[in-house]
This record gives C-alpha cells, sequence and structure tokens, in this order.
C-alpha cells in the first residue's frame, strides 16, 4: 500500500534540479517535466496533475525482447496494482503486426522495460508529494530521504552556466 507525505517547496526550479542529480546516483529512475506547457499554452491546463514527476529506484523490473513481450507486460501489471514506467521500444511493432526488422541495433536497449518504483514525487506548483511503500519506508525514512535531495547540489559537475 502507498502513502504519501506533502512538503512546501519555496523554489521549484532549484529543487527540479536538485532532484535530477539525486536521481543520477541511482540505478532505475524515470523523470517526467512539463517544462511549463501546461500553464503557457493551455487554460485549463491538459495534464494539471503535476509540473514535475520522477520514479525512483526499481521495487520490481521486467525487461525483454520482442517475441511475447506485450503479454510478459500484461502479467507483470496485472500481478500488483501500482505505478508503472519504462519505455516501449520500435521492435514491437513485430509483436503487433507481421514485421520483421533488418536493422542494426546499434544501442543494445530491450524492447520493453517497466519498472514499478519504491519512489514517486509529484511536484506541482510549490507543494511536493512522495508517494512510498508503507511496507518499503517509514514515515522517517522518506522525511530523511527528502532532506538528503534537499541538501544535494543543484548543478553537477557537467553542468555549464553562464
Amino acid at each position: 500500500m502507498r502513502d504519501h507525505i506533502a512538503f512546501e517547496i519555496k523554489d521549484p526550479d532549484l529543487f527540479r534540479r536538485q532532484m535530477l542529480n539525486w536521481c543520477r546516483q541511482k540505478p532505475v529512475f524515470a523523470i517526467l517535466d512539463s517544462n511549463g506547457y501546461n500553464n503557457l499554452l493551455h487554460e485549463p491546463a491538459l495534464y494539471p496533475e503535476f509540473d514535475y514527476l520522477a520514479a525512483v529506484d526499481a521495487l520490481d523490473l521486467i525487461s525483454c525482447d520482442s517475441r511475447n513481450a506485450l503479454n510478459e507486460l500484461k502479467v507483470f501489471i496485472e500481478d500488483k496494482n501500482d505505478w508503472y514506467f519504462g519505455l516501449l521500444g520500435y521492435d514491437l511493432k513485430n509483436e503487433i503486426e507481421n514485421l520483421v526488422s533488418e536493422n542494426t541495433d546499434q544501442l543494445g536497449f530491450a524492447d520493453l522495460y517497466f519498472f514499478r518504483p519504491a519512489l514517486v514525487f509529484f511536484l506541482k506548483n510549490k507543494r511536493l508529494e512522495i508517494h512510498y511503500h508503507t511496507n518499503d519506508y517509514s514515515d522517517k525514512e522518506v522525511r530523511a530521504t527528502f532532506d538528503k535531495i534537499f541538501c544535494i547540489h543543484p548543478f553537477s559537475e557537467h553542468q555549464k552556466w553562464n
């Protein structure tokens, strides 16, 4: 079961940079950033649920190539009613239609990769919610994680800012 804790963020842009640098230390994460798109172009916003979302650390994951990947994903998702983040590769089209690709795969990514995150961070305006599994994290551990993120330097050594 997931629970959540909410925090007020004074500087959301700073927190986004801190969050990115914290996530870069993790083996698995996904970040979805609206970049203010909803607020600038649409009134009311098309997707008003969040401005920034980060899914971090895998409780479970599935990684496979096309053959029976979509059915495997279905079984994986039906097992637990939770959040899943991931990617679908180009060659999955071969499962849907009778197609064949002979292109060289120079990246080596799996055709399907999804994970169930341990932590999900929702940022909307200046409100941050951290959703977590109560059997994996305590309230105290989630608050300590927030404190760690908040102390991260907002710029990595690879970023150049003028």
